[in-house]
């Protein structure tokens, strides 16, 4: 059997080292090294076991080289494999930045407008990047490659293609800012060069007018109308479905009506959230204090008439609309639904949040003040209530014209003394 040469050291009877084995290598032991094998695979080969003469096991290694592989030639080396040059990292790419951003975002519970706004302008932003024209003539693959100049190109594209209102424009250009603070954060960029772009002004100047509210509040002509209709639904419809659909569109609707809650809270009310006065809490605010409104003996009536749903007689639920199986966005489209029909059959567009509205509105036309109708609809500031209500409702217009009454008519003052004033002078 084919033995390759291998050098072991062979302890003397009294070395006190000699437990430590044949491959002990340190120079504190002064036994001999000697090595032991075969040189090649040739047949009758002679064995070889000899003493290289020293006692260092470097030194022995050479000997053993010396004596017995001195006259034997290697083959050369054959050469390196030519190195090819690593492809230019430029860094991560815009459409790989672009999926992060979305990502992290819809990990902060975004809502689900401002989510598909975002995505919108993803595409957009991408398509930009990937297009050539006249003044831009490459495409723009790697975050690091963005500059002002193609950012503020970006904008005047928007700006030409597609995007005609102001607004729309300058929600581009937040979440362009946006963004590039991403890119900057994971030091995919050097600067936010979205900081350097201007806010778009209106064509008309900042004194534009207003945003017109998209969910104008009902009259009370109105309101009457449409809850004549589900009760005239939920009495001369056969289906069962159908009967109790337009009762809970009269239930929810009239808890708009009562508490002005939006639409995402009043599908999730629960039947214990009714106290013995009639009083449920409409929020909670920051500081931990509750915001009451009371419910009519009316409201109450029809949430308890709603009952079981006729398919799901056993499913017991603790809430008034949602049964805890389906999911609330679910809910919330069959309630668009029934809202449609009710809508097409007396030709009004019935809106959840337009009832919302509709409560505000009520309030501020009764002499409530602002800030109260503010901590009833939930809103952070003031300032929110104001902007969309303010102009609506016709106490303002009232109190405005009130006011107007007070000042004096200045031009039929009559002056209680008549100052008399000297000649002029060359008069």
């Amino acid at each position: 059997m084919y033995q390759p040469l291998k050098l072991y050291r062979r302890h003397k009877p009294d070395c006190r080292l000699g437990l430590k084995g044949t491959q002990y290598k340190n120079t504190k032991c002064d036994c001999p090294v000697w090595v032991f094998g075969y040189r090649t695979q040739r047949a009758n080969e002679p064995q070889i076991r000899q003493s290289l003469g020293t006692s260092n096991w470097d030194d022995a290694h050479k000997e053993m080289e010396r004596r017995f592989f001195s006259d034997v030639t290697l083959p050369p080396l054959p050469p390196p494999p030519p190195k090819h040059p690593k492809p230019e990292d430029k860094g991560t790419t815009i459409e790989r930045a672009l999926e992060k951003y979305v990502e992290v975002r819809e990990t902060n519970n975004k809502s689900r407008g401002t989510l598909k706004v975002l995505r919108s302008f993803s595409k957009i932003f991408l398509k930009f990047c990937e297009m050539k024209d006249d003044k831009k003539d490459n495409v723009l693959e790697c975050v690091s490659e963005l500059s002002l100049d193609h950012l503020e190109y970006f904008m005047a594209w928007r700006k030409a293609t597609a995007a005609k209102s102001f607004r729309t424009l300058n929600s581009d250009l937040g979440n362009l800012r946006g963004f590039c603070a991403y890119c900057v954060k994971h030091k995919w960029m050097t600067e936010n060069y979205g900081k350097e772009l201007d806010w778009v002004e209106p064509e008309n100047g900042p004194d534009e007018k207003p945003r017109p509210m998209p969910n104008p509040p009902y009259s009370e002509e109105e309101i009457a109308v449409i809850l004549n209709a589900c009760s005239r639904i939920a009495a001369l419809s056969t289906a069962r479905d159908y009967q109790w659909g337009a009762a809970r569109a009269r239930a929810i609707i009239l808890l708009f009506l009562d508490t002005g809650l939006r639409v995402s809270d009043a599908v999730r009310f629960r039947k214990e959230d009714i106290r013995p006065d009639r009083m449920v809490k409409v929020y909670q605010t920051k500081t931990g204090d509750p915001v009451y409104s009371r419910l009519r003996e009316a409201t109450v009536e029809a949430l308890n008439a709603i009952g079981q749903h006729p398919k799901y007689p056993n499913q017991i639920s603790s809430y008034f609309f949602w049964n805890e199986v389906c999911g609330l966005d679910g809910l919330k489209a069959r309630l668009r639904k029934s809202f449609g029909r009710i809508g097409k059959q007396i030709g009004i567009r019935v809106n959840a949040h337009r009832f919302r509205n509709t409560f505000g509105m009520m309030m501020l036309d009764r002499g409530v003040k602002m800030r109260i109708v503010s901590k009833l609809l939930g809103h952070k500031s003031v300032r929110t209530t104001e902007k969309y209500y303010e102009h609506w409702s016709k106490r303002t217009q009232e109190n405005m014209l009130d006011a107007l009454e007070v000042i004096p008519d200045f031009g039929r003052l009559t002056p209680a003394k008549i100052v008399e004033f000297p000649k002029a002078v060359g008069a």
